[in-house]
């Protein structure tokens, strides 16, 4: 936790007639003749206006009544008092993010501020005066005075918009003729040479009134492109914001990456409860309505940051809108015919679509007519004779064919070909032994001896687990304590370091390893498919003190990107990142690392592509090794084995195409 000031926060007056207004406690100190002190956070107030306050005040207040002495219980079962007082403020909660409103009163002026780190349903009025003296306010109600100057532009504008025809829409993109891609971007960002083809080849589709896919291997820049290519759509249609929909974990980059290319657009990130976002819509969407006009509101956004889950919470909100551009992130989410997600991006009004994704093909052509249809839906309305002519790619005249109908729509290129200066990734494939416990484990599943695996099971719930053989299979070649039951019946009060390790032929392996790579000055990456194996390692880590985060899916908000900027600090020591394939395999740079161990494999390689990426991409400056680790003669080698085969079919697609271009 950050050490606070003595003097950060002042004291609460003795007459306080405020205490049944406490939102919550948020730290605890002792003062003079060793009474207790907690630190609170007031309901409608920011981090800013926090007091502390007696505990025996808070107890014996009668407007907070029980539930004031059940609030100080709470917290000190929570922050226990024998670990020494604490403040759990983020530095981060005090300084201002952005001002959005204001609100002259007779004496005073009132601005409403959202906070860096938090969302829009935590913003709060405050004083302008007061808000020039915070950290960050200054710069802050500039930006406010320069997006308002906008507005009367913006309305303008807008009357254009609302009474354009369908021609007017399509001579606006096809007479542009200025520059696409601009020297450099922001303070002195330049793109690369092949980052610049991009921009150009996803500008010239949008002039020739089509969509397309980026899909260039990940860790080559697409988010720099799209948002360059973003600054070309505001040049092109001003009047009209664009729309951007991302995985949540990657919203945060999105939006350093924008202040970097796209530094003048006003970004809004809608994101976070329904209240917040209302909130966002009513007041950072849009300029303030203009009473003597009859247009369409006029937008204040450039550019509107969201979610896939967001996208489907809202539909409607963004329905009513018109967007100039719309670009979404990750798109191999709407590989699935027909979804949701799918359908409720095609309900919206949006002008050009630009798709990205570093794995355009993961398992079928279906999957990839998908994506075509949603780019282009005239060209590519029949998935039946999409699949009649691709499907099967048995002969080399199809690949041709479809290579040839993918050229106006999909750009692909690679690491190998145009990042030279990356430096190399190495891959090894590490055999593991299985060890006693989990050959006795093992074996015991296959011949459905339950007799052995049922001690410690004690509910039949638990039992039932071991319905899915083939994934039971899978969790006893990680570690035999994921089945339920073998922990308790091996060791009743709890496993010793040395059981741990022992049980577990990957485990043993990567004791042996970690220590070694801790003492060489590297840093690894461990994916794994399942949070309990995670769990596993956490245990693991704390026994042999390895400094580690943690990131799954059931790491959100604001806690999944304080442990990535913990891993990713210039001064941080953190030696292990420990993360899900699934959660932490996209959209995030952790090029800090140049190791990464694969605990386990996923059916879909793309996944582990994915996850692989997050070390080996631009900013890397050392030679990234990968530890692949598959147990000898199980399951889990055959799985891996047929997994593989699955890249066969892009290499065939692809792999052409790629041939051509060094040739």
């Amino acid at each position: 936790m950050h050490a606070w000031e003595e003097g950060q926060w002042a004291r609460e007056s003795a007459e306080s007639k405020r205490l049944g207004e406490v939102e919550s406690i948020v730290g605890w100190r002792r003062c003079e003749k060793e009474e207790t002190e907690t630190l609170i956070k007031w309901k409608g107030t920011s981090y800013a206006h926090c007091t502390w306050v007696k505990v025996t005040a808070l107890e014996n207040d009668p407007t907070c009544g029980v539930q004031g002495k059940m609030r100080v219980a709470r917290y000190f079962d929570k922050y226990p008092k024998e670990l020494g007082p604490c403040v759990d403020v983020k530095p981060d909660y005090l300084v201002v993010d952005r001002v959005f409103s204001m609100f002259e009163e007779v004496d005073r002026t009132l601005v409403c501020v959202k906070w860096s780190r938090m969302s829009y349903d935590e913003t709060n009025w405050e004083d302008i005066t007061a808000v020039r003296e915070m950290e960050g306010g200054a710069s802050a109600l500039e930006e406010f005075e320069r997006v308002r100057s906008r507005a009367s532009a913006a309305r303008e504008r807008q009357a254009i918009v609302d009474a354009e025809t369908d021609e007017d829409v399509a001579n606006a993109w096809s007479s542009y003729d200025a520059d696409t891609v601009r020297d450099s971007y922001g303070e002195s960002d330049e793109l690369r040479s092949y980052q610049k083809e991009g921009v150009k080849w996803m500008a010239f589709n949008f002039r020739a009134g089509r969509g397309c896919i980026l899909a260039d291997e990940m860790g080559l820049g697409k988010t720099a492109q799209a948002l360059a290519l973003i600054h070309h759509c505001l040049q092109v249609r001003p009047g009209l914001p664009a729309l951007v929909v991302v995985p949540l974990s990657t919203i945060v980059n999105w939006e350093r990456e924008a202040q970097r290319w796209v530094p003048d657009a006003y970004v809004v990130t809608h994101v976070g409860k329904q209240a917040g976002r209302e909130f966002a819509r009513e007041h950072d969407w849009y300029h303030p309505v203009d009473e003597t006009q009859s247009i369409s509101r006029a937008f204040k956004a450039n550019i509107v940051l969201t979610t896939y889950e967001t996208i489907t919470a809202d539909r409607q909100s963004f329905a009513k809108a018109k967007w100039s551009t719309m670009v979404v992130d990750e798109a191999h989410r709407l590989k699935r015919v027909g979804g949701k997600l799918g359908n409720d991006l095609n309900s919206l009004a949006v002008e050009r679509i630009c798709l990205l994704t570093g794995t355009p093909l993961q398992n079928n052509t279906t999957e990839l007519w998908s994506l075509l249809n949603f780019v282009d839906s005239k060209h590519f309305s029949n998935a039946e004779e999409f699949e009649e002519a691709f499907g099967g790619m048995a002969k080399a005249a199809q690949v041709e064919r479809l290579q040839k109908v993918l050229g106006p729509y999909l750009l692909r290129r690679l690491k190998r070909d145009v990042e030279q200066k990356l430096p190399p990734r190495s891959e090894t494939l590490v055999e593991c032994e299985l060890a006693p416990l989990q050959k006795k484990c093992y074996r015991a599943l296959f011949e459905r001896n339950f007799s052995f695996l049922r001690q410690g099971c004690d509910s039949r719930e638990s039992f039932a687990n071991f319905a899915n053989i083939m994934m039971e299979v899978r969790k006893c070649c990680q570690h035999p304590f994921l089945l339920d039951g073998v922990e308790a019946a091996i060791a009743p009060e709890g496993a010793s370091t040395t059981a741990l390790v022992s049980s577990a032929g990957k485990l043993q392996l990567l004791d042996k390893l970690l220590p070694h790579l801790r003492e060489g000055g590297h840093r690894a990456l461990i994916f794994s498919q399942m949070t309990r194996v995670l769990d596993v390692l956490e245990d693991y880590c704390r026994a042999r003190g390895h400094s580690y985060v943690r990131l799954d899916g059931s790491i959100t908000g604001k806690a999944r990107q304080e442990a990535i900027d913990k891993y990713c600090a210039e001064d941080s020591d953190t030696f292990l990142f420990l993360l899900s394939t699934r959660a932490g395999g996209q959209g995030i740079n952790l090029v800090q690392a140049d190791t990464v161990v694969m605990f386990d494999s996923d059916w879909n390689p793309q996944n582990d592509a994915q996850a692989l990426a997050r070390a080996h991409r631009i900013g890397q400056t050392r030679q990234v090794q990968v530890y692949r680790l598959v147990m000898r003669a199980t399951y889990e080698k055959e799985m891996f084995t047929r997994a593989s085969m699955k890249l066969g079919l892009e290499q065939a697609i692809f792999g052409s195409a790629e041939k051509e271009e060094k040739s």
